[in-house]
């Protein structure tokens, strides 16, 4: 393989480096502005890793095409030309290199869908499990009364039933009240050293702050015990509102996960 070979195959590699460097910028952009979870973790780390190869391979490209080329200089043989591009074969290359990023961007969008969806069932499977199991739990947790008793006995079946599986998200129980005689939703959870309270805590301290879209399902919830869950999934946070009834007490169970990485490759 002679000089001129080499800087051209040199000057493939080049471009081929700066088409991934492109898609990889494209990747990384999409997923960090839109909040994709897409694969599991071994593969994006490997992708975030993988600009590091990218740019190897382009500077050794470029390392090696310098330097022949300025042996062919210094040897007088710079006067070869490549041949011309027929112009009709770079139409064709323009428009799926144009068309591959909408590709790239709805397969993200496609696959951010599939993780979200993939918690959504895990979580609602979750709710229904808890409950089943654990009857004498949620019994405490829908006899619900402001007073340090509830919160003592919320604040532990809460801990145990977080404790049953690492895997299992963060769990709370959200409950409809009045404070200073305007509407509100109050949410328990895990609370340290919730037990050894002597004093009962404000009821502010316990405020659920809501969106708009929150407040008017939970309304619809209580109000005229709407059971259907509420789901949502933005940039790796994962929510889920499961209202059930029991013995004519409506609570809601509010489980909250944030994922990193996606299902994908998993």
């Amino acid at each position: 393989m002679n000089q001129k070979s080499i800087i051209r195959l040199c000057n493939i590699i080049g471009i081929i480096s700066i088409l991934l460097l492109l898609y990889w910028v494209f990747v990384y952009i999409s997923m960090e502005v839109f909040g994709f979870k897409v694969f599991e973790r071994n593969i994006t780390d490997t992708f975030y890793a993988s600009v590091i190869g990218i740019l190897s391979l382009m500077s050794g490209a470029l390392m090696i095409n310098i330097m022949l080329n300025l042996t062919r200089i210094a040897n007088k043989h710079n006067a070869d030309t490549e041949p011309p591009s027929v112009s009709r074969h770079k139409k064709p290359v323009i428009f799926a290199f144009a068309l591959s990023f909408p590709l790239i961007f709805a397969f993200l969008y496609a696959g951010d869908k599939l993780t979200a969806n993939q918690k959504k069932a895990f979580l609602i499977s979750s709710a229904k499990e808890l409950i089943q199991d654990n009857p004498e739990k949620v019994q405490q947790l829908s006899d619900y009364i402001y007073n340090l008793q509830y919160l003592s006995k919320t604040n532990n079946a809460i801990r145990l039933l977080s404790e049953i599986d690492e895997n299992f998200p963060s769990i709370a129980i959200v409950v409809a009240d009045t404070v200073e005689n305007t509407k509100v939703f109050l949410k328990f959870g895990v609370a340290y050293n919730a037990e050894k309270d002597t004093v009962l805590p404000d009821k502010k301290s316990y405020l659920f702050p809501t969106s708009k879209d929150e407040k008017a399902y939970l309304l619809e919830v209580f109000t005229k015990q709407f059971r259907e869950p509420l789901f949502s999934a933005y940039d790796g946070k994962y929510e889920l509102y499961y209202p059930f009834l029991y013995k004519g007490k409506m609570i809601v169970l509010y489980f909250s996960d944030h994922q990193y990485y996606g299902k994908i490759g998993s």
